[in-house]
């Protein structure tokens, strides 16, 4: 090319960049001017020269962000064939394309260059020849041996941002590859080997300047190379000092504040022998987010190398006569409340601030100041003060233990410092001495402060001495703690009250020492008797409160264990409660129990099965007895009960969850409609819980387990489980007690059980959910009814289910082919029709029932299922799934329809059965082979017949979309007239719907409708010239503007053109 192409070439790449960077502009009347066409450099002056060298180094650092564009790299060509850069501009030209090493370009330039061995450049020499780019590694290395080399990349940063400074934003943004270049750079040097005076000397500049810009990826980048040096190389005081001083500078402009933080604590962490000054630190608690950035970084990291000079300077300034003292107070609690003190800072701050009370002549004045730190600490750190004013407090001088009693009266738990004197130590401690004996002495005491109101007791720490001692594994101790209870429980909360009492109640399930049983009993009369002088609970307390605490108390109220158990006691303990006895739950049961306790034998070992069998039908009588409002609110809370004795199970004791989950269902008869359905549905959940234990873990069946008959007696399931102590899983006895729930269960409506197809999209909530009910069993007793450890108790279930909710073949099967087909049933009743997807397991498990029941069927039976349920249809459904076993176990089912010999699919069957093993290895197979069909045998009678009846049986109103959609990909390959045809009432009742003033079509209902109008296809044309109706449809849909996902449907029927 001539010298006018490349100006050209240049100009244009000119123009086009400095739309990008406006900065470029300049250059038009130098470098790209049109008399530099004719510019020779060797005969220019010196000073022309020159001025010719600044422009070009001001041009390349303009262009370098931009480098990677095809516009610069055309600029680059004219500088270089006009003024020669790469001969007489090297530095320059280096600069610009060095944050692009791993590029092509990169080699490009750097193979121009003229290198001789002694140039700077001539560590590049080896990359000219294979022309490959420099790496990573390489420059680090270099950068990490050749100090001048790390000047230069030092250099190139400011002299950037001293370009781009007249730009908008200052050039950040242009920068950032720069900016990168230089700290990924910089850090790995350092990382790589030995830090040095002069490798210091280098950085420092930069890296101050950096800190000190307003941009903030220059910011963030010094900010890096700071912290790398940090790390690795000891500075001195003054340097420590003088970083500190800038970075606490810098965050005056509030840019990068917690970055600059976490600076301050590598740098302080690594220097440890040196710290901020004081005009540093001033500068640093003016921040304004400096407790949030804090706090935020203490999630993460360990704060306590900065902030054990903040605080310590913060407990200065507080403890000083300056104006600041008071801000400086408030700033302390707040880092104290909001940021955790780590590495002993705690027992620190703790000891200074007790060195700097007692060195004062008076603390009168600065109270104010003092009791928020002091609370603050007391509150978080109350072991720590604990431990350092009990350390102190004997070797104080009479001066000293007057300040430190003034000290004392500023704290809200001046009463635990109290001292105990069988253990002569303080309240705090004594509490948690490793001796029973000094814990109950320590009680004592606290019960004669509290009482006597001799010294202030902080109520957090009244609280959780109470509490925790309610915990204790001395029943002494805990009996103590009961008495204090009895005398603070108004100054306490009722729900905290209630929650340790009951926690200390569930210790029963695991003592076994009888000195236990007063404790228990002490705790019974605590929650059954009020606040004050006898008044009830009942009436101090709102009545929901009461409600949910004898819900909380129904699993212990259950008799467990053997009759001289603890666990047995306290049952009969909680009979006497009063609480009990007036609750409509539980109404009755005391006297119940007696009179099956004198019917029983004493003490004998099945005394404890005569209580369940009582309990149990008091409480269902008590439920049937109660209005209907009461009732639901009873089993709702019954069943949350229930939900959580499940949550945490298996436990110690599995019998008050027999005994309830019993109970309710023999309560299910008492609700209807909606109520019956919601509650079998929690209730079945846990029953399916546990029978699952069943199935995954090995378990040793008993030679004597009751029969299943026609009635199964609970109790007697019951009494196999407490005979073998336990051993047995529970599970095993909630197989009677879903014998119960399959024959109580209800049905809502029975009308959709005599369609072809039943659809949930269609049917109300309640039916949806007996259907994901009656589904959710299937899979569970027909998982049960081929492995397991009790296989013949579930297939008498099995059987008793299909003979309740599933009472013919026909019904059976239309069952399971909404199993097989339907992807998810609605069943969530209360946040509307949530969809509840089916598992592929379930699924599983009902194709393979569903093939042994078809085996079990006689021919007239066969035929019927075929002709009156879509159980054909959904096996096509089956055999398009992406799961290879689904679709092996499909062919299973046709292969025992196929004995039908019914003519209705028979083509289609034995097709299908041919090529079954492709079937099974593609699922994508199941298109070819319909297609195939078709074509091949349309001449056919029974084969065109088989398709209509096909195509009708999906386009029905009555077939789920989701299940039409999948056989319309499945006959994807099938085209005509009469396909057309048998698909024209479906194709015009969903354009029908598709007005943009009616409701919003189901998301189903789109893709079906784009379906269909794919049979518009080549082999159906003729039939829009023959048929007005057919053509009709098609405009209308070519008319409708209604998006299928992000297509419309004028624009499926247009791609049919």
């Amino acid at each position: 090319m001539d010298r006018s192409t490349f100006y050209s070439l240049g100009c244009s790449g000119l123009e086009e960049v400095q739309s990008i960077e406006p900065l470029l502009s300049q250059f038009h009347s130098s470098l790209f001017s049109s008399s530099s066409q004719t510019l020779e450099r060797s005969v220019q002056s010196r000073e022309i020269n020159a001025q010719l060298d600044r422009d070009i180094h001001l041009f390349l650092r303009l262009l370098s962000p931009y480098l990677l564009l095809r516009p610069s790299l055309k600029c680059l060509e004219w500088l270089i064939h006009r003024y020669h850069v790469h001969l007489y501009n090297q530095d320059s030209l280096v600069s610009c394309v060095l944050p692009f090493h791993d590029s092509k370009i990169f080699v490009k330039v750097i193979q121009l260059l003229k290198i001789q061995d002694s140039d700077k450049w001539s560590w590049l020499q080896g990359l000219q020849k294979p022309g490959v780019p420099l790496s990573r590694l390489a420059l680090v290395s270099h950068c990490q041996r050749d100090l001048s080399f790390m000047d230069f990349i030092c250099n190139m940063v400011p002299e950037a941002v001293q370009a781009f400074s007249s730009a908008p934003a200052a050039g950040g943004p242009q920068l950032r590859v720069l900016f990168s270049f230089f700290a990924s750079t910089i850090v790995s040097a350092l990382d790589s080997g030995t830090v040095t005076d002069a490798i210091i000397t280098k950085l420092l500049p930069t890296v101050q300047k950096g800190l000190k810009s307003s941009l903030v990826d220059y910011r963030a980048a010094s900010l890096m190379v700071l912290c790398q040096l940090a790390v690795k190389v000891v500075m001195e005081t003054v340097l420590v000092q003088s970083l500190s001083a800038v970075l606490c500078k810098s965050l005056r402009d509030r840019l990068l504040v917690p970055e600059t933080m976490g600076a301050l604590i590598v740098l302080f962490q690594n220097q440890g022998h040196a710290g901020p000054t004081k005009k540093s630190l001033s500068r640093l608690v003016s921040v304004p987010d400096l407790v949030s950035s804090l706090e935020s970084l203490s999630q993460t990291h360990d704060v306590s190398p900065l902030l054990r000079h903040l605080l310590l300077y913060l407990l200065n300034c507080t403890f000083s006569s300056e104006p600041e003292a008071g801000s400086s107070a408030e700033l302390l609690e707040k880092l104290l409340s909001h940021v955790p003190l780590t590495s002993d800072l705690d027992l620190t701050l703790c000891s200074e601030l007790l060195d700097r009370s007692l060195s004062q002549d008076d603390l009168s004045h600065m109270n104010q100041r003092l009791q928020p730190v002091l609370r603050v600490l007391e509150v978080k750190y109350y072991s720590s003060v604990d431990r350092t004013f009990s350390s102190r407090v004997s070797s104080l001088s009479d001066d000293q233990r007057l300040l430190f009693h003034q000290l004392l009266s500023l704290s809200a738990t001046c009463g635990k410092y109290q001292m105990v004197e069988d253990s002569h130590s303080s309240l705090l401690l004594s509490l948690n001495h490793p001796q029973s004996s000094l814990r109950v002495s320590a009680l004592q005491k606290l019960h004669l402060l509290m009482s006597s109101g001799e010294a202030a007791v902080d109520l957090d720490f009244l609280k959780t001495s109470v509490f925790d001692r309610l915990g204790d594994d001395e029943p002494r101790v805990v009996s103590a703690a009961l008495g204090l209870l009895k005398l603070v429980q108004n100054s306490l909360d009722f729900e905290d009250i209630v929650s340790s009492l009951l926690l200390l109640l569930k210790r029963a399930e695991v003592s076994y020492s009888e000195n236990w049983c007063p404790v228990f009993s002490e705790a019974v009369q605590l929650l059954s008797v009020g606040r004050k002088e006898g008044d009830s609970l009942q009436r101090d307390s709102p009545e929901a409160d009461l409600d949910r605490l004898v819900f909380r108390l129904l699993p212990l109220l259950v008799p467990s264990g053997t009759w001289e158990s603890v666990r047995f006691r306290l049952s009969l303990s909680l009979s006497q409660s009063p609480l009990l006895q007036q609750h409509p739950l539980t109404r009755g049961w005391r006297t119940d129990l007696e009179v099956a306790l004198q019917s029983s034998a004493p003490q004998g070992p099945d005394q404890v099965l005569v209580m369940v069998q009582t309990l149990v039908s008091t409480l269902s009588r008590n439920i049937q007895s109660m209005e209907m409002m009461s009732r639901h609110q009873t089993l709702d809370s019954l069943c949350a009960c229930v939900e959580q004795l499940s949550e945490f199970s298996p436990g110690p004791d599995l019998v008050p969850l027999l005994v309830l989950v019993q109970t309710l269902v023999l309560s299910l008869r008492t609700v209807s409609d909606t109520h019956h359905l919601l509650t079998a549905r929690r209730v079945y959940r846990v029953i399916e819980r546990h029978l699952q234990e069943t199935h995954r873990q090995d378990m040793q069946i008993p030679l004597n387990l009751p029969a299943l008959g026609p009635a199964p007696c609970f109790s007697d399931w019951l009494a196999v489980f407490l005979q073998r102590d336990g051993q047995v899983q529970s599970g095993l006895v909630l197989v009677s007690v879903l014998w119960h729930f399959i024959q109580d269960l209800q049905s809502p409506d029975q009308s959709f059980k005599g369609e072809l197809w039943w659809n949930p999209e269609r049917l109300d909530n309640n039916s949806c959910c007996y259907l994901h009910l009656l589904a959710q069993m299937c899979g569970l007793l027909g998982g049960g009814a081929s492995h397991g450890p009790i296989t013949a108790q579930y297939r008498q279930l099995l059987r008793l289910f299909f003979k309740v909710h599933l009472d013919s073949p026909v019904v059976l099967f239309r069952f399971l082919s909404l199993m097989w087909s339907y992807g998810g049933l609605y069943g969530d009743q209360v946040d509307g029709r949530g969809q509840t997807r089916l598992g592929v397991e379930l699924q599983l498990v009902a194709l393979l029932l569903g093939a042994a029941l078809l085996g079990s069927l006689s021919t007239t039976q066969l035929q019927e299922v075929v002709l009156k349920t879509a159980v054909f249809p959904s096996v096509l459904v089956v055999l398009a799934s992406p799961l290879r076993e689904m679709r092996r176990a499909g062919i299973s089912v046709l292969k025992s329809l196929s004995a039908a010999g019914s003519a209705q699919y028979q083509p289609i069957t034995e097709r299908l059965l041919r090529t079954s093993e492709e079937v099974v290895a593609d699922c994508s197979y199941l298109r070819c082979a319909l297609g195939g069909l078709y074509y091949d045998s349309a001449h056919k009678q029974e084969v065109k017949e088989s398709f209509q009846k096909l195509f009708q049986s999906l386009v029905t109103s009555q077939c789920p979309c989701s299940t039409s959609c999948v056989l319309m990909e499945a006959l994807h390959k099938v085209h005509g007239q009469e396909v057309l045809l048998c698909l024209l009432p479906a194709l015009d009742c969903l354009l029908s719907q598709m007005s943009p003033d009616g409701p919003s079509p189901l998301p189903d209902e789109c893709v079906l409708l784009c379906l269909l109008l794919g049979k518009y296809s080549a082999a159906a044309a003729p039939l829009l010239v023959t048929d007005t109706h057919c053509r009709q449809l098609f405009i209308q849909a070519l008319k409708t503007g209604t998006k299928i996902g992000t297509q419309r449907v004028q624009i499926c029927a247009l791609d049919q053109v």
